[in-house]
């Protein structure tokens, strides 16, 4: 009987489960198509392709072009690094060597480039075609064609390149390198060891990086392995829109290790247009030294953080100088831009074109200013020399003296400088940063023109229960602040 009544049962049952798993099936199709629709960026492409790159890479793929230069170079035959002593030879052996050493030496240099117009204009590095006397395409389609040279910017490492063609050529467009983020795939086309087209992919793995290469650093660092010959090449996003310029790789032993650094085309794009206009890059300029700032530092400045460029020296006659700026300001902004880290500033006053009014954030007495500044055409700093010697007066550990007329002379300074030598520097002394040799111009705010007044200044800042003491120093022709950390008073 009981065996009977549960198969009389087992068709609801049946339902039951039947219609829990449709449920489930259909709340799983929606959450998986939400899922699908949160991770499609805004021009439509999948930001985790199922289907490979292929579409996109066949699109892009013809605009990128490789790029062979040359030049002739005089030889220097040598043996062991010695130059062969010619008078000791045979007539045979001293013609032969004479022949050579008038032999030219053609250094080849293979890269990666792109069409940016179906004009001609092919984008790529400086370092490429440096020095060439003849450039060299080769299309994605095996045509060759001869190129000259628009205009080049070694700052940048950035080149215009110019060829004529009977036909309109394929090309790329820039895209908006500032929404691509950490982590968002990109993809490399170039020509690395000469291979021809190679494309491989990855992702970006920081924004922002300076590696010290120039006064513009600003590279996107990507994982996408890419190798000598990728120079120049376009760095893609998915939807196919070039935001860099593939530059440099880190790699101790020749080879791809998963660092590369490729050039937004934010700073690609305006470069760019000024040498297809001009021929070079006209930048701003303002006239300024500076450093970076640390905690005591900020702390000596009063300042609540470390954030921005501490001005060091105002050149005379500069943007700068016209507009008020002092030594000590610490420059936080340019226009809407905030100053976080030192490099960011020359990058700012980079983009600016010469003749262009900005205003420019500045902490002075920390008090926040704003003063508006017009760039000068860059040029290139006058510096000043300066070295060491003699001694007098002994505060904190250094030892200083005047500057005459006679120490100006020995040490080559000229008569702008003022201040305190430093002929000595004790080895407890709370700051190792200050050397023999600086000349100490100012003590916090204060202009110091001799020991008596450096007393002075550091005797007030004691009875001010100060922590720190600001110094002003000049070295090797260039102003710097330090933070001098004043001795606590043994009770």
């Amino acid at each position: 009987m009981k065996k009977t009544l549960a198969v009389k049962q087992n068709p609801l049952v049946v339902v039951t489960t039947l219609l829990i798993l449709s449920f489930l099936f259909i709340f799983g199709y929606l959450n998986n198509r939400a899922f699908a629709e949160a991770n499609i960026s805004p021009n439509g492409f999948s930001l985790i392709p199922s289907s490979g790159f292929a579409d996109l890479v066949e699109d892009v793929k013809p605009a990128v072009v490789n790029i062979s230069s040359r030049s002739a170079q005089k030889s220097k035959v040598t043996r062991g690094g010695i130059n062969p002593d010619l008078s000791r030879m045979s007539p045979f052996m001293k013609r032969f060597f004479q022949q050579q050493g008038k032999s030219p030496h053609v250094a080849h240099s293979l890269g990666s480039g792109f069409i940016v117009d179906e004009s001609g204009y092919i984008v790529t590095n400086n370092h490429v075609i440096d020095g060439a006397d003849q450039i060299e395409v080769i299309l994605d389609s095996g045509e060759k064609l001869s190129a000259v040279l628009v205009g080049s910017e070694k700052e940048t490492d950035l080149a215009l390149l110019k060829v004529e063609s009977n036909t309109p050529l394929p090309f790329v467009n820039f895209g908006n390198d500032k929404q691509a983020r950490v982590g968002d795939w990109i993809i490399a086309i170039g020509n690395p060891f000469g291979l021809g087209g190679t494309t491989t992919t990855g992702i970006i793995s920081a924004r922002g990086r300076n590696i010290n290469s120039g006064p513009y650093d600003d590279f996107i660092q990507i994982d996408a392995p890419i190798n000598k010959g990728n120079s120049g090449g376009p760095l893609f996003n998915l939807a196919g829109e070039v935001i860099g310029v593939n530059s440099v790789i880190y790699s101790p032993n020749g080879g791809n290790v998963g660092i590369g650094f490729a050039i937004p085309a934010s700073q690609v794009i305006s470069v760019v247009a000024q040498l297809k206009e001009y021929g070079a890059v006209e930048r701003g300029w303002l006239g300024v030294h500076i450093q970076e700032l640390n905690d005591d530092l900020a702390l000596g400045l009063g300042l609540d953080s470390a954030k921005g460029a501490l001005v060091t020296k105002v050149q005379e006659d500069s943007p700068a100088a016209r507009a008020g700026v002092l030594p000590g300001d610490v420059i936080t902004a340019i226009d809407n831009n905030k100053i976080i880290v030192i490099s960011e500033l020359p990058l700012l006053i980079g983009y600016l074109l010469p003749g262009a009014s900005t205003q420019m954030g500045i902490i002075r007495n920390s008090k926040a200013i704003t003063l508006n500044v017009k760039m000068n055409p860059r040029k290139t700093d006058d510096r000043i020399t300066d070295n060491t010697q003699p001694n007098s007066n002994n505060f904190l550990g250094l030892t200083v003296d005047i500057l005459d007329s006679e120490t100006r002379k020995k040490l080559n300074l000229s008569g702008e400088i003022q201040g305190v030598l430093v002929t000595s520097v004790d080895e407890n002394t709370y700051d190792s940063r200050i050397a023999t040799g600086d000349v100490i111009k100012q003590i916090g705010r204060k202009t110091i023109n001799n020991p008596a007044e450096m007393k002075d200044s550091i005797d007030l800042a004691i009875n001010q229960d100060q922590s720190v003491l600001l110094l002003q120093i000049h070295r090797n022709g260039s102003d710097r602040f330090v933070a001098l950390k004043i001795k606590p008073q043994v009770s």
